[in-house]
């Protein structure tokens, strides 16, 4: 029996070198009360700890005082997730002090208390707890405060490439690919990696919600520009319309302008004429004065003899007034009868000039009218035969899309009604179903969530044409079709039968398997097979337990798992041959309480309670049991039950019912494009006729209004009257009239003979009179002349003043007509220049009221839409065109992020690849390292590091965890697999230290040595990462180096184990003897 001095190990650690391992390195570890230990310290080398002892001795203790220490969460041991289970049994609190290496100062040295707790509820029930305080560098810290320290050392621990507890090297080989390059990157430090992988896969999230919202936009865009297109006709009429009736409103305000400026002109040429009859008036005026002096001394002469001339001319008088008056009358009465005959004739020549000025205007629309005629001829839109034809084709092409629109109708209203009727039994049946559904849609979704490959699988798999290459059936995933019972225990079943055996796919031909693994290949899926032929009974006979009830009632037992279960009879067998679920028994608090006497006096090497699972193992040196208690996690998926039976029927009837309504619906959709489809075409026909319609009445409508203006010409020609003719008449008229005024003279002469009868005197008088008359005749005459000039003048002033007043009248009229016609205070340009006369102007504008007629008016509504659409569209163009943009910086930042990450990625998993082949060469074996990309290379989210070994020369490289030949890779494989790939990280990494509990499981002597000589080989030198190595044996025969560190753990006072050390000095000189 070896013993040990303590003396001699107090020299042995006196006389080693000081420590010097990288920073963050566990230099030293101790614990009080806490798990199995009462008080332990532990002294880490610098490189590797080789921590040893018997299974149940405390090993894992080691791992989890480390974890718990620098403030890792109890999840990531994958043991009790409550920190009062770490609290030694029959103590109330627990202690870590951790010792951090620091080279550039004094060490760290992190304290955590763990104390229980205990709170009384006001029902009476109590509430266990814990509690932990920190202390580090001896004062009191916050979690916050060493979590910062830890990080700052690149301490992760969760992150499975740095700490992989015993309990979780499985799910180190369960990583997907995506979680395994997520782990990857963090274990190399390389935080800028992993954050532009992050920020990769938000940026593609990014791109494709502006890819959606940009395709979404174009569809609206499209939508609109159909609709608009659909409406052009419409509103190019409108606007076409809408402009011939601007340009007559402009036409009609430069007529306004024109007659303003006309009568402007009159009113100016007027106003000048009156300013010089004004001022030769003044002039001759000027010329009476001296006249009129002569005639004023005369005048006093005469006046004296016209006293006595009157009174003897008193006597004839009344004789002389007769006459007088007689005279006036005939001579008014030829004047009057002058002017009516000349008002007639103007009367004759104003009817005529308006006459000419229709007859022009009516030959313009004639002109007008020939022109369009013309178009329409060459159009051939005066063919009354091709045009009725025409008309006639495009009826018989309405009728038949008619026919066919009603024919479609018909039939869907048919397949609508069967349609609807499915429907209805399918809502009955999903009624029933919905709780059953809500089970499986549940599972589904965890599958989805949490194994996406098996997710797709089982979605691939269900479809009937990928079944076709299969020679026997197919069976889904477990976790799909099996129940348990009692639902409190749904996290026993979970935990005892396993991640991968719950999501696996079983076949029952054993060729199927291969085909199977290659459709996974192909479909680069992550999916385990397993082949299974089927129970060998049917119906299936549940196996009996081993342990009679006499023996579960004495240790506390109740049931056995497979009491639990329900399901298919396929997979049940299954259960019983790959598990003996039958002799896996499930304890009450009794089982729990007698755990030793269980452990030491029954065959049972593992049970359950409502608590833990107990695993019993037997050393393989001392033949003493050990226990090893792991905690229940709650259930993920086994918490609801299943009708298997019921929910199979009725999903085969939804699933028929669902066939045939996609059948009528696919129906229903197909004729609902074609009558799309042929409303197009009719819609097409229907505006081709409308426009032939159109054109017809627009030519008979021409036809009539030519017509109807030659017939008024013809009418208006028949009006016509001869000027000339009618002057001649009125001449003559006139000359008639003036004829009688000789027979006033007759008259006049014959009185005179009567007046000088009547004495001498007054001819005395008279003669002298006569003197003095012929005196002023000749002045009267000379001033007579003179005044006939100033009334000539007078009168040409009062005729003039009249006209000045209403020309300006009529001139400020016109203008503020054609102001507010126009709504200009000033003639156009070209009007003003007198570019242009209202003859023009008037024909152009009878032109354009002529075509007015002819254009149909469109609803203004339907304008005031397009403008609306049109703003939309403007609105969808911009928002695509900012998508655009959007699009094209996304895609432009997701350019250089990935060249910035992929480049530098690809080199590291280069690096990590060439290390994990070399390690695996130097085993005899094969492994590769691969970046595994998805189909589409910007899909990030499912880019991930794919594991190939292969460990025989006859079998191809298989991804680990997956299949290879049909079987999974044994559990040393994988253990080997996982060690390798860790060690190739080590020359990438800068993590002070790694944690690696019993990896070496499970491998045979030969890898056990291999491995451990590359951990050493790698562990040697400064700033490597420090390894803690657990293991429950001696390792085989092999060549420890001085870079390792044995922690032997002792169960008792003593190991009762042979011992040999070997050196790297001869190994024939230090055999050690066993004592």
């Amino acid at each position: 029996m070896g013993r040990f001095e303590p003396s001699a190990v107090q020299n042995l650690i006196r006389s080693q070198p000081a420590y010097a391992g990288c920073k963050g390195s566990v230099v030293r570890l101790r614990v009080t009360d806490f798990m199995t230990y009462h008080s332990a310290e532990l002294r880490a080398g610098a490189h590797v700890n080789l921590i040893l002892g018997p299974n149940g001795s405390g090993k894992s203790t080691i791992v989890c005082a480390i974890c718990l220490g620098l403030a890792g969460k109890p999840k990531t041991l994958g043991r009790a997730l409550k920190l009062q289970e770490y609290i030694r049994h029959g103590t109330k609190s627990a202690t870590i002090e951790i010792e951090l290496y620091n080279p550039d100062g004094l060490n760290f040295v992190i304290k955590r208390y763990i104390s229980a707790t205990k709170t009384i509820k006001k029902d009476g029930t109590t509430n266990h707890g814990t509690k932990s305080r920190w202390y580090l560098q001896g004062e009191r810290a916050s979690p916050t405060k060493v979590e910062e320290l830890t990080t700052s050392l690149n301490i992760q621990l969760d992150n499975l490439c740095q700490f992989l507890p015993q309990d979780r090297v499985q799910d180190f080989v369960g990583m997907n690919s995506f979680s395994l390059l997520q782990n990857t990157q963090k274990a190399l430090g390389n935080d800028t990696l992993y954050q532009r992988h992050e920020k990769l896969i938000e940026l593609t999230a990014k791109l494709r919600e502006i890819e959606g919202n940009l395709h979404t936009h174009m569809n609206h865009l499209k939508s609109r520009q159909q609709l608009t297109k659909r409406m052009e006709n419409d509103v190019k009429n409108y606007k076409e319309r809408e402009d011939l009736k601007a340009k007559i409103a402009e036409l009609a305000s430069k007529k306004s302008w024109i007659v303003y400026l006309k009568s402007r002109e009159v009113f100016l040429n007027l106003k000048t004429e009156l300013e010089t009859v004004k001022q030769a008036k003044t002039v001759e005026e000027a010329k009476l004065a001296p006249i009129k002096q002569s005639l004023k001394a005369i005048d006093s002469k005469k006046t004296k003899f016209q006293a006595d001339l009157e009174r003897s001319k008193a006597t004839n008088e009344s004789f002389m007034n007769g006459v007088r008056r007689k005279v006036e009358e005939e001579f008014d009465k030829v004047e009057a009868n002058v002017d009516e005959e000349n008002a007639k004739l103007r009367e004759h020549q104003n009817a005529e000039a308006d006459r000419l000025k229709r007859v022009e205007n009516f030959t313009v629309k004639i002109n007008g009218y020939e022109k369009q005629l013309d178009e329409i001829r060459q159009k051939g839109d005066m063919d009354d035969t091709r045009l009725n034809a025409e008309l006639s084709r495009l009826h018989k092409q309405l009728k038949k899309r008619d026919e066919e629109i009603l024919e479609i109708t018909n039939l869907d209203e048919k397949d609508e009604s069967n349609r609807r009727y499915i429907l209805s039994k399918i809502r009955t049946a999903e009624l029933e179903l919905s709780q059953m559904n809500d089970l499986r849609v549940s599972r589904m979704k965890y599958l989805e969530k949490e194994v996406p490959h098996v997710y797709e699988a089982v979605q691939f798999y269900s479809k009937p044409e990928n079944l076709v290459h299969f020679k026997g059936r197919i069976h889904e995933p477990l976790v799909l079709h099996i129940e348990v019972n009692d639902l409190e225990y749904g996290r026993i079943v979970e935990k005892h039968i396993g991640f991968a055996e719950l999501n696996g796919f079983f076949v029952e031909h054993e060729d199927d398997l291969e085909v199977m693994l290659e459709l996974n290949r192909k479909r680069k899926k992550r999916v385990t097979v397993t082949h299974f032929e089927g129970p060998k009974t049917v119906p299936f006979q549940r196996p009996p337990s081993q342990y009679s009830r006499e023996f579960m009632q004495k240790w506390g037992f109740k049931m056995s798992i497979l009491d639990l279960i329900d399901g298919p009879d396929y997979y049940l067998a299954y259960l019983c041959q790959r598990f003996h679920m039958q002799n896996i028994l499930i304890g009450d608090d009794k089982a729990d309480r007698m755990a030793t006497e269980i452990s030491e006096q029954t065959p049972v090497n593992i049970y359950y309670t409502n608590r833990r699972c107990v695993t019993i193992r037997q050393s393989n040196y001392s033949k003493s049991k050990a226990m090893q208690f792991s905690v229940i996690q709650a259930a993920r998926v086994l918490t609801t039950k299943i009708n298997a039976t019921e929910k199979h029927n009725l999903h085969e009837n939804v699933k028929q019912w669902r066939i045939e309504e996609k059948e009528l619906e696919d129906l229903i959709n197909g004729r609902k494009r074609r009558k799309a489809e042929v409303d197009e075409e009719r819609q097409t026909i229907e505006d081709n006729v409308r426009d032939i319609n159109a054109r017809i009445q627009y030519r008979k409508n021409l036809l009539q209004r030519l017509d109807s203006a030659r017939k008024q010409i013809d009418l208006l020609q028949r009006e016509r009257k001869n000027l000339d003719d009618l002057k001649g008449d009125t001449d003559k008229a006139i000359l008639a009239h003036r004829a009688k005024m000789l027979d006033v003279a007759d008259f006049l002469a014959r009185e005179l003979e009567k007046a000088q009868g009547n004495g001498s005197k007054p001819i005395v008088l008279r003669k002298q009179k006569h003197l003095l008359n012929g005196r002023l005749e000749h002045l009267q005459n000379q001033l007579d002349e003179m005044q006939g000039d100033v009334r000539q003048f007078e009168a040409k002033v009062s005729v003039l003043q009249p006209q000045v007043e209403q020309a300006a009248k009529e001139a400020e009229t016109n203008k503020k007509d054609a102001i507010q016609v126009s709504n200009l205070h000033e003639p156009p340009p070209e009007v003003a220049a007198g570019e242009l006369n209202d003859k023009a102007v008037e024909k152009e504008l009878l032109q354009a009221n002529t075509q007015l007629g002819f254009w149909m008016e469109t609803d203004p509504k339907i304008v005031r839409e397009y403008q609306e659409k049109m703003r939309e569209i403007a609105d969808l163009t911009k928002q695509k065109d900012v998508g655009e943009k959007k699009l094209a910086e996304v895609k432009e930042d997701i350019e250089t992020e990935k060249q910035a990450w992929l480049n530098p990625l690809q080199e590291l998993i280069g690096t990590v690849n060439r290390n994990f082949g070399r390690y695996f060469t130097s085993m005899g074996c094969a492994g590769e390292v691969q970046l595994q990309k998805a189909d589409d290379e910007n899909d990030f989210a499912k880019y991930g590091i794919k594991i190939l070994v292969k460990f025989r020369t006859s079998e191809p490289l298989s991804e680990l965890g997956g299949t290879k030949g049909g079987t999974l890779q044994s559990g040393g494989e994988r253990v080997i697999s996982t060690a390798l790939y860790i060690l190739a990280l080590q020359e990438l990494t800068t993590v002070p230290f790694r944690v690696i509990d019993e990896i070496n499981q499970g491998m045979d002597a030969k890898n056990e040595a291999r491995f451990f000589n590359l951990l050493c080989s790698l562990a040697k030198g400064p700033n490597t990462p420090q390894y803690f190595l657990l293991t429950p044996k001696m390792l085989p025969p092999v060549d420890y180096p001085d870079n390792v560190d044995f922690h032997i753990i002792f169960s008792g006072p003593h190991v009762n184990v042979p011992l040999a050390i070997h050196s790297n000095a001869d190994s024939s000189e230090d055999e050690g003897d066993e004592d």
